[in-house]
């Protein structure tokens, strides 16, 4: 146990801290450009048989608003990170690029599921998903992530995979946290 302990202490990234933001940074944009075709194959391959209800207010549309938050956010993660010393490092800064990746293959099954089922012999039917159940299965597909990355940190030893599990998963509890509001059907 305790070279297991050690080991977790001792987890670095390959990376010192600037390259570990200029891989953020390639990332982030990799997964704003993923985001961008799912819009566009959403419009382009229109699909009747899984429907969602208008996300109201629980969604904010992606604008440069949004993008600055994000940004300010990164930066008092990364801040954050270079003032706690490498285990800060490896947890803060490397949880923040595997939180980054791990969208980059949601968005893209995302995209793959839109085209499949925009074909005519898909499915048949239709379903009309609440906003609050269609938020829910995002936050599903996070835990899903999350608990997945959490194991791969755990068997590895490393703080880079355990804080993307935190980040990820603080933001799917984010998301349910918004389904939970007062007034809706799933308020506990």
């Amino acid at each position: 146990m305790a070279e297991y302990l050690s080991a977790l202490q001792s987890s670095t990234l390959p990376l010192p801290l600037p390259g570990v933001v200029v891989l953020w940074c390639l990332l982030y944009l990799l997964s704003h450009a993923l985001a961008r075709k799912q819009q566009a194959v959403f419009k382009s391959h229109p699909q009747t048989f899984i429907i969602t209800e208008e996300p109201s207010r629980l969604v904010r549309e992606q604008s440069w608003r949004l993008v600055c938050v994000q940004l300010l956010l990164t930066a008092g993660v990364f801040a954050s990170a270079a003032l706690g010393g490498p285990p800060a490092v490896a947890f803060l800064a490397g949880g923040w690029v595997v939180t980054t990746a791990v969208s980059i293959p949601i968005t893209l099954r995302r995209i793959l599921f839109q085209r499949a089922l925009s074909g005519s012999d898909a499915a048949s039917g239709s379903v009309t998903l609440s906003c609050d159940l269609a938020l829910e299965s995002l936050a599903f597909e996070l835990f899903g992530a999350s608990v997945f990355v959490l194991i791969l940190g755990l068997c590895l030893a490393h703080l880079a995979l355990l804080g993307g599990a935190f980040f990820i998963g603080a933001t799917a509890f984010g998301y349910i946290r918004k389904t939970r509001r007062p007034g809706s059907e799933n308020a506990w």
